[in-house]
């Protein structure tokens, strides 16, 4: 014996099962048949596949023994019960009409096919209204209690055929009012270029809700971040440019509101750049308690000039075509200091360096510890006090530190220089070594 199958169709009162196998005799060979140990009968093997009424449970291992007459062979096996059921609801909709004194109407349709009966129960929210006619359709459920937090299921079962059914809810609870959005004025504080590929925005937004109750914010259509209400304003970096808009949406989690902004992506392309900001060559006077330093950077799509400042405090405005330039008399007392360049046109184009403490360069000495010597004759100058086989880099600035003249590979063999026609005034010259770099003011006359 072997393939043995079983299909049942439910019907009230009993079960009706269709049984099937293989085997090796004749069509005249008779068998037996019991199910759960109970005797089914004599059939003959040319009357298979056979058909029983039989009451049994379902879904649960049913014994059946099958036994050759003639020679006592004999199977059995172990096999749950479905019931197959061509039976099928399809299109369940439910329909509602307005609220009356918190009251309304529920209208069940939908399409049936292959009932083995004439009838369904119909349960709604788990309780059985009633027994229905097929032929008696759409049904109305009337006057249902609307109280704004009930959200009504419809079950709808055969009445023969318990595998038969289907349900549907309604998407929320009826007669609510209408309350206002808990969020609401969705809105860009600030929105700025990072770079040429990437940009910053900051949000802000109107709201009822307690300030720990959080809030969910997509950016076209993708979660980005949930937040406390608390949170606000909230900033957002590193948003990619390239498109020419974007979408904006915030919505309240317990409530599901939600507010929409759409705005324009700024267009980040030839924006103005500061980087490598250097502080260097630190020059100390402990006496003073004052120093010297150099400020370097490189700079794009900038305007011409740009301010300086130190600890918050206005340093003076320099030409980018000055770099580098010279700090001159900074404060050494303030220890720790945080320099900030800014671009005099773009004040969101800007560079900062903190330092934690001066580094006064006294690790070696090659410039003589007396004065800097400086001799102008009929348009030269002479540089003296130069250490020997050691060599130089000199340079002048304005006293805004602007540098306008420098020469390089200045040693005491090699100290006598052309001095172009210059404003008279004072001036800074700088001479800088390997190790250090010292300065001093200088008085340039008319000539």
């Amino acid at each position: 014996y072997s393939n043995f199958t079983v299909t049942t169709q439910c019907l009230p009162g009993t079960d009706i099962h269709t049984l099937n196998f293989d085997h090796p005799y004749g069509d005249n060979q008779t068998f037996s048949l019991s199910i759960l140990n109970l005797d089914m009968g004599t059939y003959l093997y040319g009357d298979l596949p056979i058909t029983i009424g039989f009451e049994i449970p379902q879904n649960m291992p049913i014994p059946f023994a099958v036994t050759d007459i003639n020679t006592n062979c004999d199977f059995s096996i172990n096999m749950p019960i479905t019931c197959d059921s061509e039976c099928m609801f399809t299109d369940l909709q439910l329909t509602y009409t307005e609220c009356e004194d918190q009251l309304f109407d529920l209208t069940v349709s939908y399409d049936i096919a292959d009932a083995v009966g004439e009838e369904f129960n119909l349960y709604l929210n788990g309780t059985n209204l009633g027994v229905f006619q097929y032929n008696n359709t759409p049904v109305l459920i009337a006057n249902l209690a609307a109280d704004c937090q009930t959200i009504y299921q419809v079950e709808l079962i055969d009445a023969v055929d318990i595998n038969c059914s289907i349900s549907a809810s309604l998407e929320d609870a009826v007669c609510c009012p209408d309350l206002p959005c808990v969020v609401s004025n969705l809105r860009l504080t600030e929105i700025e270029c990072v770079d040429e590929n990437n940009y910053s925005i900051e949000i802000d937004l109107d709201y009822t809700a307690d300030s720990d109750q959080k809030f969910e914010l997509f950016i076209d259509g993708t979660l980005e971040t949930e937040q406390d209400y608390a949170a606000l304003p909230l900033r957002i970096n590193n948003l990619a440019t390239g498109a020419s808009t974007s979408q904006l949406t915030v919505c309240d989690v317990l409530t599901s509101c939600c507010d929409t902004l759409d705005y324009n992506i700024p267009e980040c392309v030839g924006m103005c750049n500061l980087e490598n900001l250097v502080i260097s060559n630190f020059t100390c006077d402990n006496a003073n308690s004052m120093f010297n330093a150099e400020l370097d950077f490189d700079w794009s799509n900038s305007s011409d000039s740009f301010s300086v400042h130190a600890n918050n405090i206005d340093i003076g405005n320099y030409a980018y075509l000055d770099i580098p330039v010279q700090l001159i008399d900074m404060n050494l007392a303030a220890g720790a200091y945080e320099f900030k360049v800014t671009d005099l046109i773009e004040p969101n184009c800007s560079i900062s360096e903190a330092i934690d403490s001066i580094p006064c360069l006294t690790n070696s000495i090659d410039i003589e510890e007396n004065e800097i010597e400086i001799i102008q004759v009929n348009g030269r100058i002479e540089i003296l006090s130069l250490s020997d086989g050691e060599t130089f880099i000199a340079d002048i600035y304005d006293i805004a530190g602007r540098r306008i003249l420098s020469w390089k590979n200045v040693s005491k063999n090699n100290n006598t220089y052309e001095l172009p026609q210059l404003k008279a005034g004072v001036y800074v010259f700088a001479l800088r070594g390997k190790y250090s770099v010292k300065t001093q003011k200088m008085l340039i006359s008319a000539y």
